[in-house]
């Protein structure tokens, strides 16, 4: 419901807005669909916060609030101070900016750190 959405934000704040001041918030952001393109879909997304482990997957295929999600998710995704760690994020990048106008910033992608990692 367009509520869980709210209240999903509303916990983001509640763990990343007390720690501007900090070096770092982490985020762990999973992203899974059907062809993650310009022409595919985001269907679930999950945040873990470090901190406790808690995770909240969101299904945008049930809630039917995809574009209120990502209005209300723009400002995390777009924010360099609000540091995300993705596994390979070139599609899920290239999705956001051309299908919802959300350029993602402050992202540590596993997939080159282990390439950098191999290559040592």
């Amino acid at each position: 419901t367009e509520a869980a959405v709210k209240r999903l934000f509303r916990e983001i704040n509640a763990y990343i807005v007390p720690k501007k001041s900090q070096d770092t918030n982490l985020i762990l952001v999973g992203f899974s669909g059907d062809d993650i393109s310009r022409s595919g879909e985001v269907s679930q997304i999950a945040f873990t916060f470090p901190h406790d482990g808690r995770t909240w997957i969101v299904d945008l295929t049930v809630l039917d609030l995809a574009d209120m999600f990502w209005t209300t998710a723009a400002p995390y995704l777009s924010d360099p101070h609000f540091e995300k760690v993705v596994f390979d994020c070139r599609h899920i990048a290239d999705y956001l900016l051309h299908v919802h106008n959300i350029e993602l910033e402050g992202v540590y992608d596993l997939l080159v750190i282990e390439a950098m990692e191999r290559g040592r």
